[in-house]
Parts: structure tokens; C-alpha cells; sequence
């Protein structure tokens, strides 16, 4: 049990703890990879490679042009994002910033709800 506490102590500032190389981030940044762009392009606006490697600094995680650009492409089509095109790349922004930063704000709130419910649960009885 002593195990399980060290996970949650650590749990509690993930970015200075979390492993880079941790499967578990890969496999929650694939299926987050729609909001962390979201974010990422609500801070500033970037092109596909911009998106790569600031991915790729974060999470140390590469990601193919194969998952990049159909998402971009999505979020475009949900008119969330809109494309401008410059001379040789394309740049991504938020076609509404407030509405970007609403949707994150809300995603956050429920996953501190979905991890309050995990750390209660397998807590309970320590």
C-alpha cells in the first residue's frame, strides 16, 4: 500500500513526476491529442510542424502527419480551428479563443472530477 501512496503523492504535480517515456502518457496524449492541440493553438497560432515539435516537447511523443493533419482537418470541418495559408506553411488558430479556452476550462473540470473519484476509491480503508 505504501506503493500506491507514492504514486499518489506524486500524482499531485504530474508534470515534474510523470516519466516522459510512460505508456500511460502516450496512450492518454493520443486520446487527449484534439484538446492539447486546442490548447496549444489557443496560446498561439503554429503550423503542423510547430504542433510536432512543441508535442514532441512536452510529452516527448512523435506524432506522424498521418494523426496530425486529418485531426487539424477535423477540428476545421467542427469549425473550431481555421487555416490561413502562408507562403509555404499553413498556420492554425482558434476561430473563437473564448470558446477554445471554455471547452478546456470544462475538460479540466472533469477530469479533476473523474481523479477526485479514482483517489477516493482506491483510498478508502487506508
Amino acid at each position: 500500500m505504501n506503493k500506491l501512496k507514492e504514486v499518489i503523492a506524486i500524482s499531485q504535480f504530474p508534470s515534474q513526476n510523470v516519466s516522459k517515456n510512460n505508456d500511460m502518457l502516450d496512450v492518454f496524449v493520443k486520446r487527449e491529442l484534439n484538446t492539447i492541440v486546442l490548447a496549444l493553438l489557443a496560446k498561439e497560432p503554429m503550423c503542423g510542424r510547430e504542433l510536432k515539435l512543441a508535442v514532441f516537447k512536452h510529452f516527448n511523443i512523435l506524432l506522424s502527419s498521418g494523426t496530425l493533419y486529418p485531426l487539424l482537418h477535423e477540428l476545421e470541418k467542427e469549425n473550431l480551428l481555421q487555416c490561413h495559408n502562408g507562403v509555404k506553411t499553413k498556420t492554425y488558430r482558434p476561430t473563437d479563443e473564448k470558446k477554445i479556452k471554455m471547452m478546456i476550462y470544462e475538460h479540466i473540470a472533469a477530469k479533476n472530477h473523474l481523479n477526485a473519484f479514482l483517489e477516493k476509491t482506491i483510498t478508502q480503508g487506508d
